[in-house]
């Protein structure tokens, strides 16, 4: 490992001075922190599969508009990537850390965060979710555990019912989304954040599925699995600071909050539940969230 760091350190004209230290907080890429002669540095080695070069380039973008997130370095032939088996990238090294828990203040500058990324990201062409679709499918998989009838019942009734809000909600100002906005993707450092990373997930939707994404994982991250009132009017103050809600997207929250945790529950219950022993869907976090989310926004 360490031949294979240096050799990528190589790339960018870089010279490794001490160990690497593992950096925690994310499943889907091995990342590390490794002092060079010029500075601290984090090597990334992306370990799922996805359009990692639509992702560096818009994260530079965002960067050098002023956007808290580390841009990748370029290599000595000016590349974002460096070519091998596993696509690795190399950034500046930022100083914070992962706050323990979501703060009132937090929240707020949270929100500002995601309306100033929804106001100045770069203009890139990025994936797009049928969510709908992604429900759809989930319902018609096998799903042998307790509770499995429940969930279908309460999709197929949400697709039935909804399907108004739903069509609402697609016609919103839609734009580029990070789509993962949990604390564990924040950095902080004396009480203000420092970075908004791992733009892992970025897409193009509907913007407020930022805001209902954010809410969920505030959700998520508690043992009653409801977001705390607070934590949401803090957030959505934050997030109006920079960009305003028109009537209508105030009036789509709800049902982005309920369709966000509705795709997670399916797609953890479906693709990954069975394979770790799960019995129950009971034992979904984000069915739990789903639940604890309804009616939140009034």
């Amino acid at each position: 490992m360490t031949a294979e760091l240096d050799a990528v350190l190589d790339h960018y004209g870089l010279m490794r001075t001490g160990p690497a230290t593992p950096l925690t907080g994310g499943a889907d890429n091995d990342t590390v922190r490794v002092a060079t002669d010029k500075g601290d540095v984090v090597v990334r080695r992306y370990l799922r599969p996805g359009p990692v070069r639509t992702e560096l380039r818009f994260v530079e973008a965002l960067a050098r508009r002023g956007f808290p997130t580390p841009g990748p370095l370029r290599t000595h032939t000016g590349e974002r990537l460096v070519p091998g088996d596993v696509p690795v990238a190399v950034f500046p090294f930022v100083e914070g850390a992962v706050p323990a828990e979501m703060t009132a203040e937090l929240a707020v500058q949270c929100g500002r965060l995601l309306a100033t990324l929804h106001t100045t990201a770069p203009d890139e062409r990025l994936p797009v979710i049928d969510r709908r679709a992604r429900l759809r499918k989930a319902i018609g998989e096998p799903l042998d555990l307790d509770g499995g009838e429940e969930f279908r019942d309460t999709v197929s009734a949400f697709l039935r019912d909804r399907a108004g809000e739903l069509d609402a909600l697609e016609a919103l100002p839609s734009g580029a989304l990070h789509h993962d906005p949990h604390r564990h993707n924040l950095l902080v450092a004396d009480g203000e954040i420092t970075a908004l990373l791992d733009f892992g997930e970025l897409n193009r939707g509907p913007l407020i599925v930022d805001l209902a994404r954010a809410f969920h994982y505030l959700a998520v991250d508690r043992d009653d699995f409801r977001p705390p009132g607070d934590l949401v009017a803090a957030m959505l103050g934050g997030y109006g600071r920079v960009r305003g809600l028109s009537p209508a997207e105030r009036a789509s929250l709800q049902v982005a909050v309920d369709l966000v945790g509705l795709v997670d529950a399916a797609e953890f219950l479906v693709e990954h539940a069975p394979g770790l022993g799960y019995g129950s869907v009971e034992s979904c976090h984000s069915w739990r969230a789903f639940r604890g989310s309804a009616g939140i926004l009034g």
